[in-house]
């Protein structure tokens, strides 16, 4: 997971309560969780009834940041990165037998074990990002790849390389939004969006009965959306260059990382995913960027579950979006 806050990809778009007055409204609570800023919209009736679904939602984060977050050494994957244990909580068996499925079905664009690369060039750490040499990035993708690990039969947890470490940060955020979703749909709320930086799982609609609406940041203009459409799906997520990165000799080095390179993923600048399943959106970003804009591109028409949107830099520096099969999001 990330250790700064960083930008939020994408923004709530939701109906204030002002002039809708016939309407339920919607009401927005925001806070510092998994090293991210998490937003919440519900469309409730009272503010004691979003205060209460605002508390579970906090509990639910807190509860499985505790499990997921691999910057807490005494979480089940610091443990496990820290070999100090074998067991595996449910939340954490279901994401690592995920990400092995995705690790494969990608051809290796999608890896929960890039921490030793994601550390090597400084991200998620006091030490200031900066460009390793090319012998230490070859020496720790060694220690990546999607057998380095492995569950047993009787569930139990196996380092398959004694210097991997797991970091779920690209898949744990859609699943910690769906658990939250979920959550509150359990209580009686049914008409949320939950937004963790940039990984955004709705439930319901928008007063009105209308879908809910979300906007795209833009890319090199924090302040400004590069575009809003409807939420169609259950899931989008966002991942780009502009939420962690460093620049050295007008290069810019981002945390979105190739795992056949250990260098980050170049080609594009933000990828967009929608898709039913929050889980499958976050990591499919990941994997996108990672296979940049025309296998990227080829790999998202192949899917009739996924549909996204591709921005790149052209060769007169203005962006290009390119969206896949289907297009933008009716």
């Amino acid at each position: 997971m990330q250790r700064l806050p960083a930008p939020l990809a994408i923004a709530l778009v939701t109906l204030a309560a002002a002039g809708c007055a016939r309407r339920t409204p919607v009401f927005q609570d925001s806070f510092l969780a998994m090293d991210s800023i998490v937003e919440l919209s519900i469309a409730t009736t009272t503010a004691d009834s979003a205060h209460a679904a605002f508390a579970i939602a906090r509990r639910e984060v807190e509860r499985l940041e505790a499990v997921l977050s691999d910057y807490r050494t005494e979480s089940n994957v610091g443990r496990l990165n820290a070999r100090t244990t074998d067991r595996l909580e449910p939340e954490t068996r279901e994401l690592l037998e995920r990400s092995q499925i995705l690790c494969r079905e990608t051809g290796g664009g999608f890896d929960v074990c890039m921490r030793p690369i994601k550390r090597l060039w400084g991200f998620g750490t006091s030490v200031t990002p900066h460009v390793p040499d090319s012998v230490a990035i070859a020496a720790a993708l060694a220690h990546t790849g999607c057998d380095t690990y492995a569950i047993t039969p009787d569930g139990r947890f196996a380092w398959r390389d004694s210097l991997a470490q797991l970091d779920l940060g690209g898949i744990a955020q859609g699943f910690v939004g769906r658990c939250v979703r979920d959550s509150l749909r359990a209580h009686g709320w049914t008409n949320v969006l939950v937004n963790i930086s940039g990984d955004v799982v709705a439930g319901g609609h928008r007063p009105g009965g209308k879908s809910w609406r979300i906007g795209i940041q833009h890319p090199r203009q924090p302040d400004s959306l590069l575009t809003v459409v409807n939420l169609a799906a259950s899931a989008v997520t966002t991942s780009g260059d502009y939420e962690q990165y460093f620049e050295s000799n007008g290069v810019r080095y981002h945390h979105i990382f190739d795992p056949h390179t250990g260098r980050p993923a170049r080609g594009l600048v933000s990828v967009t995913v929608f898709c039913d399943d929050p889980v499958l959106a976050d990591c499919m970003t990941k994997a996108v960027f990672a296979l940049g804009p025309v296998d990227g591109l080829a790999w998202l028409n192949e899917r009739e579950d996924l549909r996204g949107m591709l921005v790149q830099l052209g060769p007169d520096r203005r962006l290009q979006v390119t969206w896949s099969d289907g297009g933008p999001p009716p």
